[in-house]
């Protein structure tokens, strides 16, 4: 299969859009602070986001390497046993997941975020994911220290003004 979804699919889509309204939160605190001063970076913390979403949407879709040929019909089989619950012939790195009920090439570990097993497939998408995450939190981190820091030195009336402003939405 092309586009495979785990089993633990609830609590995903729940994490998910919990995610998206905390970064849309952040995205509207940035949005206020740097609107008159640094558009260049919200359109930078755009790009990481989404680079944040095509890689978790990947990780979250993909076939993560399920193990489905027999090899009793290839004329010289390498295989390293026989899986009694899916039936299958697998290979070395192959491990059996209780949860998805189906054999990984090289399995990891399932991970209950993406509600998939971490195997051969996905394993770019998931270290994509773990970047661009980190990258997000520092690019936002930095960004409103960053904004605090400098305009409290440069320009207390401004700092005091968003302040203001971010008190009146809170």
């Amino acid at each position: 299969p092309i586009i495979t979804i785990g089993p633990d699919y609830v609590p995903m889509l729940a994490m998910s859009i919990v995610a998206l309204i905390i970064f849309s939160i952040v995205h509207w605190i940035l949005c206020i602070l740097y609107s008159e001063t640094n558009y260049n970076l919200i359109i930078g913390w755009r790009c990481v986001f989404a680079l944040l979403v095509i890689s978790f949407s990947l990780t979250a879709l993909s076939n993560p390497g399920i193990n489905v040929r027999n090899t009793k019909l290839i004329k010289e089989p390498l295989t390293k046993g026989y899986c009694i619950i899916c039936k299958v012939d697998y290979a070395e790195n192959t491990k059996h997941c209780d949860r998805c009920e189906a054999c990984i090439i090289n399995y990891d570990h399932h991970c209950l975020l993406s509600s998939k097993c971490m195997g051969k497939r996905i394993s770019i998408y998931f270290y994509m994911t773990l970047v661009s995450t980190t990258l997000l939190y520092l690019y936002t981190v930095i960004s409103i220290v960053g904004f605090f820091v400098k305009d409290y030195l440069n320009d207390k009336t401004y700092y005091n003004s968003v302040l203001s402003k971010l008190r009146g939405i809170f």
